[in-house]
């Protein structure tokens, strides 16, 4: 793994299993008290993150190489984009934005 790596796995973890529980944990005691947001973070909205952090390093994990954090944003063409693994070179294709995420602004 290179630091660059390195630093996304990082901050991913960081938001997910530390920031975003402590926010949540905070704002619900404010509205509903101490034990309730307990129950509701511990319970609820740390597994949900948990799972949309093995979401997010599945997307973006190349299928040649099964390098985590590999595809980098490549080319994009109408109805998808291409997003090409740094390690290996492999192409993937995926549904993209309809006018190829260009504004015509």
């Amino acid at each position: 793994m290179d630091t660059e790596q390195l630093k996304q796995r990082f901050t991913l973890r960081l938001i997910f299993l530390v920031a975003a529980p402590i926010m949540l944990f905070l704002m619900i005691s404010i509205a509903e008290g101490f034990v309730a947001a307990l129950k509701i973070v511990l319970f609820f909205l740390l597994p949900a993150l948990l799972l949309f952090y093995a979401f997010l390093i599945k997307k973006m994990r190349c299928p040649a190489c099964r390098e985590p954090f590999a595809l980098e944003h490549a080319d994009n063409a109408p109805f998808q984009t291409t997003h090409e693994c740094r390690y290996c070179g492999h192409q993937v294709k995926r549904l993209g934005p309809i006018n190829g995420g260009r504004d015509d602004t």
